[in-house]
């Protein structure tokens, strides 16, 4: 059976964190059979006051120019030096690609709208740690990728990510069945991949924020129900979509716990525990619990030396 192709993008810039995501890559390309890369670099900016300078002053277009050409070198070096890392790791030539651009919107749009364009199965970023003044100030790449992705799946890389085995925090949802859609497509050939699919089970508070003082516990009651028999579908649909990848299914795990702290805190510690380095989340919860963007961010920002996986 032939390998079906799977399309990654990598947003590199020659940074730490942007060879950590290489080694990313590396590590895990044996659970990605028909892998082909795609190396992209967006350019940095070019001063807007010697951009406007240089329409009518000849000395500002020549300053400007060698921005230009400084900013090109560099580039070529950023690509050239992932290229090596990649190759020397043991992708083929042939399956990279190497691209760099000047930026248009803003490098998180520019990367999406390369992504979109030419279809890739996800994009691939390393995460840089910014002081809590310049996310508020500028915000970070990772944060402004997933924010505005609608179509492709974004992997944040956050360190050293030593371990294999993936989780995917499900909650019945038709976006929770895309991650494990995504998932199953990545890893799509390889039978002994090791999966965790994990439900934490919410609370009544999770679902409404007005207290209607329910000492009785019904509607807690009633909600529990629902949501264990929302998660039985699910999971029989799950299953079939990771049998259909080819995956074994004594490799991959059901987990239920009840929370008892956070929920992407809860995640994180399963993670932990069962030394996954590579948790999968979709965007939007069950009927689009309000609770869910927030566990999204949660698991994204305080995920040290694990991979994060957003499916939107």
């Amino acid at each position: 059976m032939a390998e079906i192709e799977k399309k990654i993008l990598l947003a590199v810039d020659g940074s730490l964190h942007s060879r950590l995501m290489l080694d990313y890559v590396l590590r895990m390309r044996h659970h990605f059979p028909g892998l082909s890369c795609c190396l992209f670099h967006v350019q940095r900016d070019l001063p807007p006051l010697l951009v406007e300078e240089a329409e009518h002053d000849p000395e500002a277009r020549a300053q400007l120019k060698a921005i230009s050409r400084r900013n090109e070198d560099h580039a070529r070096r950023v690509l050239d030096d992932s290229l090596e890392t990649l190759q020397r790791g043991g992708i083929a030539a042939g399956a990279i690609e190497a691209i760099f651009q000047p930026r248009s919107l803003g490098v998180a749009r520019d990367i999406i709208i390369r992504a979109e364009t030419m279809r890739f199965d996800a994009i691939v970023v390393g995460r840089r740690g910014l002081t809590g003044v310049q996310k508020l100030f500028i915000g970070s790449l990772t944060a402004k990728l997933c924010e505005h992705t609608e179509i492709v799946p974004v992997w944040v890389v956050d360190g050293e990510c030593r371990n294999d085995g993936f989780l995917v925090a499900v909650d019945g949802s038709a976006n929770s069945l895309r991650a494990v859609d995504h998932l199953a497509f990545m890893v799509s050939g390889v039978p002994s991949v090791p999966i965790t699919l994990l439900h934490v089970i919410p609370r009544f508070a999770d679902h409404c924020e007005i207290d209607f003082e329910d000492t009785s516990g019904q509607a807690a009651a009633v909600l529990t129900r629902s949501d264990q028999r929302c998660l039985d579908r699910f999971a029989a649909k799950a299953a079939d979509r990771l049998k259909q990848a080819g995956l074994e299914p004594g490799n991959i795990d059901f987990k239920q716990v009840n929370r008892t702290t956070g929920i992407g805190r809860a995640i994180l510690e399963i993670a932990r525990r069962q030394g996954l380095g590579t948790v999968v989340m979709g965007r939007r919860g069950s009927g689009g619990a309000f609770y869910h963007g927030r566990v999204c961010r949660y698991v994204m920002e305080k995920s040290v030396e694990r991979t994060f996986w957003l499916v939107p």
